[in-house]
């Protein structure tokens, strides 16, 4: 409503085909009505069906399998409770994890999960006996971890769902979609004519951001339970990322500090205070410094 009230034109469709130049920029796009628009920039905003960066450009998947295991998410809705909680629950399950979101009328909710241990099936009854009564199933979502080697190419950027998807703990794909935009705005200057110096910062510091997201949820794997053969098996079967290798000991000695979140450019980034969080509600902080005993 406020981008057509500032001019913004509004056109609703099926996207049919583009048509690009000779370099490969995206001259106009075709809906399935058959008109086609002009276009000097486009934003690829098609979700999972990554119709422009993936199918037409066949951008590279770079794969975050290795560390984080979940493939399937089953959300549903749950009443809304009188006492409404200012907060957003992630509940760690048998195969995954839980997350509820309170909204003013209902409860947003879900089950994500590693489908290498349990079906589609045994999930929803797992989701069932926690919470002690049947759910209704909205739909069963696929999805893989990873990011795209490029999110930006020619006169194209991939956005949100488009450009990468790690899963829904800590809102992270809204948190690098904003980043994102917040970044790109940074390149306006370049939009139009990008060179190649210019596509290749832009994408590595996106690409920094989607790795450094990666790996802090990674972090909130590492638990100490043992209740399931998906928790038994965790870490042997999903590699500590080696970029986070040096933050996951420092975290363990207790000498984690600011200059390892500093970053040369801007990057969506947790900081120090995110990680201590986590790694002190995981107790994997090892050796914790006893400032009442330090002598001046």
């Amino acid at each position: 409503g406020v981008a057509i009230k500032r001019g913004v034109k509004h056109i609703q469709g099926d996207f049919k085909e583009l048509e690009t130049d000779k370099s490969d920029y995206i001259k106009s796009i075709q809906i399935k009505d058959n008109k086609r628009y002009k276009c000097d920039f486009v934003f690829d905003c098609t979700g999972f069906a990554r119709l422009l960066i993936g199918k037409h450009y066949k951008q590279k998947w770079v794969s975050y399998r290795n560390h984080l295991s979940m493939k399937k998410a089953i959300p549903f809705v749950l009443e809304k409770e009188e006492d409404i909680k200012p907060y957003t629950q992630a509940i760690a399950m048998k195969n995954g994890w839980m997350w509820k979101i309170p909204l003013q009328n209902r409860i947003g909710t879900g089950y994500v999960f590693d489908s290498d241990y349990i079906g589609d099936n045994q999930a929803i009854d797992e989701i069932n006996q926690f919470l002690g009564k049947k759910i209704k199933p909205i739909k069963v979502i696929n999805f893989k971890a990873g990011r795209f080697e490029n999110s930006w190419i020619k006169n194209c950027m991939a956005v949100g769902l488009s450009s990468s998807f790690t899963e829904p703990l800590e809102a992270t794909s809204i948190y690098l979609t904003v980043e994102q935009l917040n970044i790109f705005a940074q390149y306006i200057p370049n939009m139009f004519k990008p060179n190649t110096k210019i596509l290749k910062q832009f994408n590595d510091i996106i690409n920094n951001s989607n790795d450094k997201v990666m790996h802090f949820l990674y972090l909130h794997y590492l638990t100490k339970r043992k209740d399931s053969k998906f928790w038994k098996e965790f870490k042997d079967k999903n590699k500590c990322p080696q970029g986070f290798k040096d933050i996951l000991e420092h975290i363990k000695e207790g000498v984690l500090t600011y200059p390892l979140f500093e970053d040369k450019v801007k990057t969506a980034n947790f900081i120090l205070r995110s990680h201590l969080y986590v790694a002190n509600g995981l107790g994997l902080i090892e050796n914790k410094m006893d400032l009442h005993n330090l002598k001046p």
